[in-house]
């Protein structure tokens, strides 16, 4: 009796083909020296598994497939949410309103089906503009939009209107404020209990590059200055840049000024004497 082979479904040769795709390049991430060409072929790899989950969902003509945020740039790192906007005409007189929803319900599913960390949005242009005139981490994800597939002139009108829409100078402060209100929120410092190093102040991108320099007190920008010209105890100063030892905290340990010496703790756990007040704070914030 012969038996008839399983014929692949297009999500599951699609799935197949991404998967094995995806696998063979985080497992050169693990090598890589440089890792932005691998983001960037990763990103790739995932806007061949969209276009092709938009083809065998059958999307209207008029619609327009369009990466955002990071994904947008055409970076991806392996476990990064895959953030996608379905941008719609105003009207459709070749496809009822039914049609259009069962046709996106069924590509976003079929996202999903292929291993995909899909983060979706479905809007016209207008209500794109709308979005992102009302909530900056809209207008953020849509500044570096990009069109995987589907309609180009749709894709130019959106792009022209943003631009349009979109005043610098109001868009830097809006994320100056943003940013200040995050790390207000973390009490301006990643050095907590359970900490939150991308969403708390003072983490490494918020600092000095110049490694003489340190931050004194809560960190500000304000109290740095060039540790060659002050002394001071080692508790209430900490490298610019400090080593991986700021996490290891000794079971006495103090905290000063909300912030931690990275060196002094590392010699507290390794049960060496405390130095003293007049050491030279190079000496003890050397990496």
């Amino acid at each position: 009796m012969s038996v008839t082979a399983a014929v692949a479904t297009p999500c599951e040769t699609l799935r197949a083909a991404y998967k094995a795709a995806k696998a063979a390049l985080i497992e050169r991430f693990g090598a890589a020296s440089n890792v932005e060409p691998l983001m960037h072929a990763l990103a790739r790899a995932t806007d061949d598994a969209l276009k092709g989950a938009w083809a065998a969902c059958a999307m209207p003509g008029g619609a327009t497939l369009v990466a955002v945020g990071g994904y947008g740039r055409g970076e991806l790192a392996p476990y990064s949410d895959v953030d996608i906007l379905v941008l719609l005409p105003e009207s459709s007189p070749q496809t009822s309103d039914a049609e259009l929803n069962g046709c996106v319900e069924r590509f976003i599913g079929m996202a999903w089906d292929l291993g995909l960390d899909i983060g979706s949005s479905v809007r016209s242009v207008e209500q794109c503009i709308a979005e992102a005139s009302n909530d900056i981490t809209v207008q953020t994800s849509l500044l570096e939009a990009r069109r995987i597939c589907g309609d180009m002139p749709l894709f130019q009108r959106f792009s022209a209107r943003y631009r349009e829409t979109l005043d610098p100078r109001a868009f830097f402060q809006a994320k100056v404020l943003e940013m200040r209100q995050r790390h207000a929120k973390f009490q301006d410092t990643p050095y907590s209990l359970e900490p939150t190093p991308r969403e708390a102040g003072d983490n490494m991108t918020h600092r000095p590059s110049n490694s003489d320099d340190i931050i004194c007190g809560s960190g500000s920008p304000a109290t740095t200055r060039s540790a060659s010209s002050m002394r001071a105890r080692p508790s209430a100063c900490r490298p610019a840049r400090p080593s991986t030892a700021a996490w290891r905290f000794s079971s006495g340990g103090q905290k000063t000024g909300g912030v931690f010496s990275a060196r002094y703790w590392s010699m507290a756990a390794s049960k060496r004497a405390r130095p003293s007040s007049t050491e030279p704070v190079a000496a003890i914030a050397a990496p």
